[in-house]
């Protein structure tokens, strides 16, 4: 589990912001919740 969760917040890292953005319009609601928790951990 924590290795997909690290997998998936590198591949988000290293998107440029544009590709960003198109990616949390297409995430739901709930995964896109969970995505930008884990950022602010990391951050």
């Amino acid at each position: 589990m924590n290795q997909n969760i690290s997998v998936i917040l590198n591949r988000f890292e290293k998107l440029e912001p544009e590709e960003r953005a198109q990616l949390k319009k297409r995430l739901a609601p709930e995964k896109l919740a969970v995505l930008q928790s884990f950022m602010l951990l990391l951050s």
